[in-house]
C-alpha cells in the first residue's frame, strides 16, 4: 500500500482508516521528498502502531532526496523500516520504465 506523503499533494485524500486492517504480510511504502515527509511518515508509523505489524518501506524521491540522507535519518531515529530504492530508475533513468 502506498502512503501519500504531504509533498505528493495527495496525503489528505488518503483513507488512513485502512491502516486498521494491515496484516503482517502487508507492505507500506512512503515516498520521501523532504524532511517534512519523513517526520510526517514517522508520525503515521507511530500513531497507527505500524512498526512490527507489517513491512515498512521508505523510498527517497529519485534525484530529489539523497538515499544517503534518508539512510542517515533512519539510522539516527533507529526506525524499524527498510530503505527502498527504485532500482529501475538507476538502471534505465528517471523517465524510463524497465523492460
Amino acid at each position: 500500500m502506498d502512503i501519500k506523503t504531504p509533498s505528493s499533494g495527495m496525503s489528505e485524500k488518503m483513507d488512513l482508516s485502512n491502516l486498521d486492517f494491515i496484516k503482517k504480510t502487508d507492505e507500506l511504502k512512503f515516498v520521501i521528498c523532504s524532511r517534512e515527509d519523513y517526520e510526517w511518515s514517522k508520525n503515521i508509523i507511530s500513531s497507527y502502531g505500524l512498526a512490527g505489524r507489517c513491512k515498512i518501506l521508505l523510498s527517497p524521491v529519485f534525484n530529489v532526496t539523497e538515499p544517503s540522507l534518508l539512510s542517515k535519518w533512519i539510522i539516527e531515529d533507529r526506525l524499524d523500516v527498510r530503505l527502498n530504492l527504485q532500482i529501475h530508475k538507476y538502471i534505465f533513468g528517471a523517465g524510463e520504465r524497465g523492460v
